[in-house]
């Protein structure tokens, strides 16, 4: 694309694209027919001197207007999960892979549009005699509530049909080549793909054919994808990320840039409570202008992306989002102050090894007021965590025991999902148990077999489900000591010397 340096080049140059890829036809609207809106988004985009910005708009069709059932049918478009991208990326550092990364261009634009749908002309489409016309859309354009399936349905015809790959049993935006020599995986995520392969000729000749389907931009090796950044050890076979970025946007957003430094994300034996809520007309009205839902929101993206180490403070501040107190919003503060204080942490993991993959399991029995337990789970690549978990039980257990057992059955369901997953592009992997670390010897023992018939005849069936995972080999359950299990960091707040502990076992480390 070329530079904008003003807004009306930026205009100009998006209605040259949207002619270009015949998004539409100029018609005249049939009678009984309505014309959905349009809007131009800018987005300014700083130069490395001041003063030096560039300009990029986009039309959005206005899709809130759209009827279903008349403008569109089926809106579900399959986008990579992050466990997924970080099991890719954590599968070629291992393996000592090339990493590239590919954008397609507007790539909505490339789906045809297999529904009658009407727009309101952009500014300057129409041409003299035109007047009181309308668009006739083709091809999808953002803002359609079906654009995104359309083109997931487009791209992942190419790359089965063209490109020969095989898609993903378990996440279909994620695609496979395996033949002979020749080993390539690559997940998408809409418009961005991370391509992973083993030879560099192999990555090649992929974009080249892509490139024969789609107007791309070529990356070159991974740096920054979907807004963190990367970092590739190939000698010691790790990768890692960052989104140090992001989280000074976030306390710029939350006016805490200037926040006293925490090491913690929550303080040691703190409670919340739904009392702790506003109840009286003067409590409300203090709390009605506090952007609680928006934070919570926010600091979801580097919990769910890189920092796994503020997830169980995320988890419980999250379930007072419909009636926040003060001690609530001073919790999201603090938040907010940990990962500022920690924005130069790398989330690392891969490596050396004969272990592809572990998992710790753990949880706190009754410690919350509301006596529900809290699970916990991290597997790991290596180094550290792919995908993890920290997650209020549904029901209150009757011991320890119990609570263990119902968190390790959550683990062993991520667990074959991960099984299944890596055994799709590592021979021989699915054939393998998933080892899964606990500290409870009496949950280990209760997966094993049925003897503690009597005290555990009131446990739901499906917790049951781990007994046939461990009985077809696979997943493992293995002891280890309290203090060796990573994933007690996402069960309750921890003091400062055993919460780095975890945090390093995690895979996160100053850059």
């Amino acid at each position: 694309m070329p530079s904008n340096g003003h807004p009306a080049d930026a205009n100009e140059y998006e209605i040259s694209q949207l002619e270009k890829n015949r998004t539409w036809d100029i018609v005249v609207l049939p009678a009984g027919k309505k014309a959905i809106p349009v809007m131009a988004v800018l987005k300014t985009k700083p130069g490395e001197d001041s003063g030096d910005n560039t300009y990029r708009v986009r039309y959005v069709a206005g899709g809130h207007k759209q009827i279903e059932g008349i403008d569109y049918s089926e809106t579900f478009a399959a986008a990579a999960k992050m466990p997924s991208f970080r099991v890719v990326l954590g599968n070629a550092a291992q393996e000592d892979w090339e990493i590239h990364q590919v954008d397609v261009k507007s790539a909505y634009l490339n789906a045809p549009l297999e529904e009658t749908v009407y727009m309101n002309p952009p500014p300057g489409v129409l041409k003299p005699g035109q007047e009181g016309m309308v668009c006739l859309l083709k091809n999808g354009l953002y803002g359609l509530k079906q654009a995104g399936r359309g083109w997931q349905k487009m791209l992942t015809s190419v790359f089965i049909s063209d490109l020969g790959f095989k898609q993903s049993g378990v996440d279909h935006s994620v695609f496979i080549w395996k033949f002979d020599e020749e080993h390539t995986v690559i997940a998408v995520a809409t418009d961005d793909m991370a391509v992973t392969s083993k030879r560099m000729s192999d990555v090649i000749r992929f974009k080249s054919k892509l490139w024969e389907h789609f107007d791309i931009t070529d990356l070159g090796e991974v740096k920054h994808f979907l807004g963190f950044a990367v970092r590739c050890d190939r000698a010691a076979r790790t990768i890692a990320i960052n989104q140090g970025a992001y989280i000074e946007t976030l306390a710029e957003r939350f006016r805490l840039t200037n926040a006293k430094p925490v090491t913690t994300p929550m303080e040691p034996g703190v409670q919340f409570s739904k009392e702790q809520g506003p109840s009286t007309p003067t409590q409300i009205a203090r709390m009605k202008g506090v952007p609680y839902s928006e934070a919570i929101g926010s600091i979801l993206w580097p919990v769910m992306v890189s920092r796994p180490d503020a997830a169980f403070a995320v988890s419980t501040l999250s379930q007072y989002i419909q009636n926040p107190g003060p001690a609530h919003w001073e919790g999201v503060k603090r938040v907010i102050s940990y990962l500022l204080t920690t924005k130069n942490h790398w989330l690392t993991w891969g490596g050396r090894g004969n272990i592809i993959v572990e998992v710790y399991s753990d949880t706190d029995w009754a410690g919350q007021v509301n006596r529900h337990s809290v699970s916990g789970y991290s597997f790991h690549m290596g180094q550290g965590a792919v995908t993890w978990s920290s997650k209020k039980q549904h029901i209150i257990a009757l011991s320890s025991t119990e609570a263990e057992y119902i968190a390790q059955t959550h683990a062993a369901k991520e667990a074959l999902w991960i099984r299944t997953f890596i055994g799709e592009f590592r021979d021989g992997f699915e054939s393998l148990p998933i080892p899964i670390n606990c500290d409870n010897q009496g949950a280990i023992a209760l997966a094993k077999d049925n003897k503690f018939h009597a005290r555990t005849k009131h446990i739901d069936l499906r917790y049951h489900f781990i007994r046939e995972a461990v009985e077809d080999a696979k997943i493992e359950l293995n002891y280890i000591p309290t203090n060796d299990n990573a994933a007690d960091i996402f069960t309750k707040a921890l003091a400062k010397g055993k919460f780095r502990l975890f945090a390093g076992l995690l895979g996160l480390r100053e850059a």
